[in-house]
C-alpha cells in the first residue's frame, strides 16, 4: 500500500467513516488514570526495549505518582483497578527533576510498569502497547519524507477530558458508593506548526472548543497521544485508514475565535521526541538494566 496526503478523492461520508473505523485501534492503547472525583490523566499504553508501561506527559506523571495508589480505567463495564504507584518505574525524558518543566522545555516520560500481573491483565482486556519499536519504521517514511507534504486534516488527540467526567452515587449490595465514569474520547483537529528545537520536537494542533461534542477545554489530556490518521490506498480508489503515534499532548492554549468557531491550540511533543529521545534514554536504561 502507498500513503497519501491531503484529502483523498472520496466523498467526505467515506472519509468520515474511515476515520471513525480507524478508532478502535487507537482506543485500546488510551491509557487513564484516575486520582477520584475528575481528576483524570492520559497516556499512551506503549512499549519499548523490553519495557512496557506508559507514555505521557512529564507534568502529569509526576502529579499522579506522587500519590501511593492510583485507580486505572480500563473496561466500558463498572470496575475498581487500584494501583499501588511503588509497581511503576519513572522515568524521566530530558528533564531534571529538581528544576520542574516549564514551557518550551522538555515535558515527557515513561512510567514503566513492573507489576506482572497487571500487565497480564491489561493483555487479557485486549488493551494493547504501542510498539514504538516497529513504529519507528513507518515514522521515518510518513514524517520525515519532505517529498510527501503532511496533511493538515486528520490528526486527533487521544485521552480523557475532565470536564466529560461523569460522578454519580450509587448503592451496591446495600452500601452507597461513588461511581466515577471517565471517558476515552479521540477528538479531530488541524495540524498548524511543527518546530525542531534544542533536539526535541513540537506541534500545535487547532481544536474546536465548547461546540457540537468538543469540550469546553482540554484539561485531562495532558500526555494523551496525538495520532495522524494517514490514508492508505492500493489503486486509488479504493482507502483505508493507518493511525501512526505521532506526539504527545502537553499544552493548551486559552480559547480564541477563529473563522467563526471557538478554538484552542493544543501544543505537544512530536515524533523525533518520541522515537529519537524516548527511545534513546530506555535503551540507554535497557543497556543499564542488563549489566545490574
Amino acid at each position: 500500500m502507498t500513503s497519501k496526503s491531503g484529502i483523498p478523492p472520496i466523498p467526505n461520508e467515506e472519509i468520515e467513516r474511515l476515520l471513525r473505523e480507524s478508532a478502535p485501534s487507537i482506543w485500546r492503547h488510551i491509557a487513564i488514570i484516575s486520582l477520584g472525583n475528575n481528576q483524570a490523566f492520559s497516556g499512551v499504553f506503549a512499549k519499548s526495549f523490553g519495557y512496557e508501561g506508559i507514555l505521557t506527559a512529564g507534568h502529569s506523571a509526576d502529579q499522579f505518582l506522587a500519590k501511593e495508589r492510583v485507580a486505572m480505567a480500563v473496561s466500558e463495564v463498572s470496575h475498581r483497578l487500584i494501583v499501588e504507584t511503588k509497581d511503576f518505574d519513572h522515568v524521566r525524558i530530558g528533564y531534571d527533576e529538581f528544576e520542574g518543566y516549564a514551557s518550551g522545555q522538555p515535558d515527557l516520560s515513561f512510567v514503566i510498569i513492573r507489576n506482572k500481573e497487571l500487565l497480564q491483565l491489561l493483555r487479557n482486556l485486549k488493551l494493547s502497547f504501542y510498539d514504538l519499536d516497529i513504529a519507528g519504521e513507518s515514522v521515518r517514511e510518513v514524517f520525515l519524507n519532505k517529498e510527501k507534504p503532511l496533511a493538515k486534516f486528520n490528526w486527533s488527540v487521544a485521552g480523557c477530558p475532565r470536564g466529560k467526567v461523569e460522578i454519580a452515587k450509587q448503592l451496591i449490595d446495600g452500601q452507597p458508593h461513588e461511581i466515577i465514569t471517565s471517558p476515552s474520547a479521540l477528538i479531530q483537529g488541524n495540524l498548524v506548526e511543527y518546530e525542531l528545537a534544542n533536539g526535541f520536537d513540537y506541534l500545535k494542533l487547532y481544536m474546536g472548543s465548547g461546540f457540537e461534542e468538543f469540550p469546553d477545554d482540554y484539561d485531562g489530556m495532558s500526555g494523551g497521544g496525538i495520532w495522524y490518521q494517514m490514508f492508505l490506498t492500493d489503486d486509488g480508489n479504493k482507502f483505508s485508514v493507518k493511525p501512526i503515534l505521532a506526539g504527545v499532548a502537553r499544552w493548551q492554549s486559552a480559547m480564541t475565535v477563529k473563522d467563526g468557531y471557538k478554538i484552542r491550540c493544543i501544543t505537544g511533543h512530536a515524533w523525533v521526541s518520541i522515537y529519537g529521545y524516548v527511545r534513546r534514554i530506555l535503551a540507554e536504561k535497557r543497556a543499564v538494566d542488563n549489566h545490574a
